[in-house]
């Protein structure tokens, strides 16, 4: 069952939204990203246009699976209003 909500967001806004394999991608000791560190990045590139953000991510995540195969599929979708 679905139920629709109307949320108000002011100008300039940024939305997130994704898939859990980003912050789930585990690193050579088997520790995943988790979504404190994933919260983290956003917070520290927010000021940045979205094309560097998405480098920021894309950064993040090679140091993340440095010698570790990707475990699931990973999606991030930014967009601002």
């Amino acid at each position: 069952l679905f139920e629709n909500h109307i949320v108000n967001l002011p100008k300039g806004s940024l939305i997130y939204m994704g898939s859990d394999g980003y912050i789930d991608q585990n690193n050579e000791k088997r520790k995943r990203l988790g979504e404190k560190r994933f919260k983290q990045i956003l917070s520290e590139s927010k000021h940045l246009p979205l094309a560097q953000q998405k480098q920021k991510l894309e950064d993040e995540l090679a140091i993340q699976m440095k010698n570790t195969a990707q475990r699931d599929d990973i999606l991030v979708v930014g967009f601002k209003l």
